[in-house]
């Protein structure tokens, strides 16, 4: 049992706490106080218990609640394991005041025979696992989110981390005589949260089931204010919340069932970011529940406004207002903004990096801060391959695609693409192996390596492993995401190609995996030629020469936010969050600024000329008009005075002595019938 400090029996609901075990089970069938079926929340079990001063613990699984009148205490004596078909999970009383300001349905949960390896931040010695407990709680120079007491050596190591933190980690490791204790109670950010999809497999064991759920939005809202860290949640037909990811079921066999085309989702990063606005600088404290390797940096400074962070949960950057090399606008008097990237990698951007809009306004509050990203970015991708014609090899290419083959316009950060390498003669003898990828910065000449030189990727997250289509040697590709470096909106690609004959045998790599994984990454990576002999005498191989392959695509920047630095929607996307906290800050794509389209200035250009034109051309058309009826009007005029005149007046004796004989002998004629004929005409005036 637990030291008499800490003992359970007749311990108030208000200072009692509880204990987790997952995959154990109690089994004390005399002991049973009540068994309550159809129970589908466990903190609804464990509230029933905490509310019966006779009860000592309970045993929990989707749709059954058993109460005890005893526990097993600090001994494994009475636990049994289960975990088929379903995992058990046990909770036991603690009285524990100090966990009063704990709002969780249970305060810990251990695992037995398990610490982290090299995560410790300080050590005491005290008698007990509570003690250890209670001394978690109550530390306040950093967040306690975990510590483990080694029962020989009655010591208690706390720790900043936990194995939500760390992910799928190695650290997490074996370690006889010790307990591990996971801490429940510290709080962790929420406010802008990712959730991982998991594909074709569920939880069998969850801690909360709700039925009436109407869409996936609402069971992940659910999932964000259950009344425990929950971390996995699942939508089909009813809502199912675990505290449970990846990372925290190791020690259980199987935790998942099977079942094509069904989906669940982990939860990833969460971040929260508070702004202190001084007189001189801002300070933007940036809090996430996962480790963070990467860099913060001013979106317009992104090599001279910079703060790396290594191994860090909390970190924080300062921002001067007079200060050019992090580019803090000055929007109107006593309104100061800039825009803040958080990247995950050193020299690349990818769909996991976020970006804040911070506004320092003294004019309305002394303190006020907004946050939104748009990290979208638009391009188009311009075919650059090129073949060496140098040495006798086949004509290979590289293109930039979509996972399907179809060649592609536009692309955004995030977006899932593939590089494809082919032989274009059909009927080539060769097969081919790419190594030595890289992407290039476009202004500044920075490179990563994507693929080294034995053909294994560097990073899974980035870069996939070089596999054949269709068991197709002459054809290759590999699967990425799209990416972006901060200081332009070109990435280009270059690789080297070798083709092997007859065939080509790939490389096997294994490296660290994304936490996302099991931990280590294993693939087969058409890295590696097969040699083969050439000619009659069998003494010599053939070496073909490598190709440089070279291909780029253009990204052009789209990063906006309205004045009071909300998102604004690009290119018709929707906002990601109909929830306010997640409106202010949420997930991006890249970072980016506005660029002029070339194009689209030569079509204005254009049309312009065109206006001005057509205004000429009826300027002139007016003009002729207006000139034509000025003389119509001067003939009608002249018309008028001479019906006024008599007739025989319009012909002088002196003209018509002057005009030859066929023309007076016209004039005659003529003058007769004008004669006749105008006395008749109304008169003009």
């Amino acid at each position: 049992m637990a030291s008499a400090q800490y003992s359970s029996v007749n311990c108030p609901a208000e200072d009692a706490t509880f204990e987790l075990i997952t995959g154990w089970m109690y089994s004390a069938p005399q002991d049973i106080l009540e068994t309550r079926a159809g129970t589908l929340q466990l903190a609804e079990c464990v509230e029933a218990c905490k509310l019966n001063l006779s009860c000592q613990a309970v045993n929990f699984e989707t749709g059954l609640c058993v109460l005890f009148k005893s526990q097993v205490g600090e001994k494994s004596e009475g636990l049994l394991k289960s975990q088929f078909p379903v995992f058990t999970m046990y909770a036991q009383k603690l009285c524990m005041p100090s966990a009063r300001g704990c709002t969780r349905a249970w305060g810990f949960e251990l695992v037995r025979g398990y610490h982290l390896k090299d995560a410790g931040k300080k050590n005491m010695q005290l008698p007990s696992r509570v003690a250890c407990m209670d001394a978690c709680i109550q530390e306040r120079e950093f967040p306690c989110r975990s510590a483990w007491w080694n029962q020989m050596k009655t010591e208690c190591v706390m720790s900043d981390l936990d194995r939500y933190g760390l992910g799928v980690s190695s650290r997490f490791a074996p370690a006889e005589d010790t307990d591990y204790m996971e801490s429940q109670c510290v709080q962790e950010p929420n406010r802008m949260c990712e959730f991982r999809k998991i594909e074709n497999r569920l939880l069998k064991t969850v801690d909360a089931l709700y039925e009436g759920v109407a869409t996936l939005d609402e069971c992940r809202q659910l999932c964000l204010e259950a009344p425990f860290r929950c971390h996995t949640f699942d939508f089909e037909g009813v809502c199912r919340l675990s505290h449970h990811a990846t990372a925290t079921v190791t020690q259980v066999q199987e935790p998942y069932l099977s079942m094509n085309g069904s989906l669940s989702y982990e939860r990833g990063a969460c971040y929260n970011v508070s702004l202190d606005c001084q007189a001189n600088h801002m300070l933007a404290t940036l809090h996430t529940n996962k480790v963070f390797n990467g860099k913060v940096y001013a979106r317009q400074r992104p090599n001279s406004c910079v703060v790396d962070v290594t191994e860090s949960m909390t970190f924080d950057m300062k921002l001067e207002y007079a200060d050019p090399g992090c580019g803090v606008k000055q929007e109107e008097a006593g309104k100061f903004a800039v825009d803040l990237v958080l990247q995950h990698h050193d020299q690349i951007m990818t769909s996991s990096d976020l970006g804040f809009a911070l506004r320092c306004s003294f004019h309305l509050e002394n303190r006020s801060v907004a946050h939104g990203i748009e990290l979208q970015v638009n391009g188009q991708i311009q075919s650059m391959a090129s073949e060496s014609a140098v040495v006798p090899s086949p004509n290979v290419t590289m293109r930039i695609t979509d996972r399907d083959g179809g060649d592609i316009n536009t692309a955004q950060v995030g977006d899932p693409l593939s590089l494809r390498f082919e032989i274009v003669d059909t009927y080539s003898p060769y097969e081919i192996f790419v190594r030595e990828l890289i992407a290039m910065d476009g202004a500044d000449g920075a490179e990563i390596v994507l693929i080294d030189n034995r053909g294994c990727p560097t990073d899974p997250s980035i870069m996939g492993p070089v596999g054949q289509i269709s068991s197709n040697g002459k054809l290759l590709q590999a699967y990425f995401e799209a990416f972006k470096f901060p200081t332009s909106d070109v990435v280009q690609f270059q690789a080297l190609v070798t083709p092997c004959l007859p065939s080509c045998s790939p490389v096997d790599c294994s490296l660290p995996a994304d936490p996302s994984t099991t931990g280590v990454f294993h693939a087969k990576s058409y890295g590696r030629r097969r040699r083969r002999s050439w000619g009659s005498t069998g003494n010599s191989t053939h070496e073909a020469e490598n190709v440089l392959v070279i291909n780029s695509i253009r990204i052009a920047d789209r990063f906006k936010f309205d004045e009071n630095g909300e998102r604004i929607p690009v290119d018709g996307s929707e906002d990601m969050s109909n929830n306010p906290d997640q409106r202010d800050i949420m997930t991006s794509r890249s970072v980016s600024g506005q660029c002029l389209n070339i194009f689209g200035f030569l079509v204005c250009c254009f049309v312009l000329v065109i206006v001005q034109v057509a205004i000429i051309f009826a300027w002139m058309y007016l003009w002729r008009r207006k000139r034509t009826i000025s003389k119509e009007e001067a003939a009608v005029a002249s018309m008028g005075a001479m019906s006024a005149t008599p007739a025989h007046y319009f012909f002088a004796a002196s003209h018509q002595q002057q005009a030859p004989v066929h023309h007076s002998q016209f004039s005659r004629k003529f003058l007769h019938q004008v004669s006749g004929e105008v006395p008749s005409l109304p008169r003009l005036s």
